[in-house]
């Protein structure tokens, strides 16, 4: 009986490890999505988009930062994660300061941090559909450039809790600002 205890607790043990594994260990879920999303993101402007692009932890504490603004901004549910991203004051509070707005192009994004319901949606899938709803909800803050005429992005992600909904906020800076009005080759 000793025997069959020690084997059904060792067994038990073997199970919750790998369903640790398998949940990305308990509260660093959202940290290690966002870090996904941004790998991923790297992953589609260098193939798809041309762009050369990196995931630094420096812009993972500016997309942090600017999290975190949002979500302590006064009536941040009613206001919107959108509008709340490219409000000035939140900007601000975040670390971006007016010298860097007018000489660095920044791009700003979104999406909501999605917990599939059907057990048989991978991983992958839920990072690529996020991943395809931050590109659609990219709006431009600091030095006017259009993402098609940057060369080269620093990019990094981080989290947000408001109201129910988490969102996973990235924040993409063009290492070297074309001038306005000009096109990449």
């Amino acid at each position: 009986m000793k025997l069959f205890k020690k084997m059904a607790a060792a067994a038990l043990a073997v199970v919750l490890a790998l369903s640790m594994v398998g949940c990305g260990a308990g509260s660093k879920g959202s940290t290690s999505t966002a870090s996904e999303l941004a790998n991923m993101l790297v992953d589609t402007l260098n193939q798809s988009q041309q762009i050369g692009a990196k995931h630094t932890g420096e812009m993972d504490d500016l997309a942090a930062a600017l999290a975190t603004s949002a979500g302590n901004a006064e009536n941040a549910k009613e206001t919107g994660i959108k509008n709340l991203l490219v409000n000035d004051a939140v900007l601000k509070a975040a670390g971006f300061t007016a010298e860097d707005l007018k000489n660095t192009a920044y791009f700003v994004s979104y999406a909501e941090n999605y917990k599939p319901q059907s057990p048989i949606t991978t991983e992958e899938r839920k990072i690529s559909w996020m991943a395809n709803q931050t590109m659609n909800h990219i709006q431009k803050v600091g030095k006017p450039a259009n993402l098609g005429n940057v060369d080269e992005l620093e990019l990094g992600a981080g989290t947000v809790k408001i109201g129910d909904t988490e969102y996973i906020v990235v924040v993409a800076k063009s290492v070297e600002t074309p001038a306005s009005g000009t096109t990449k080759d």
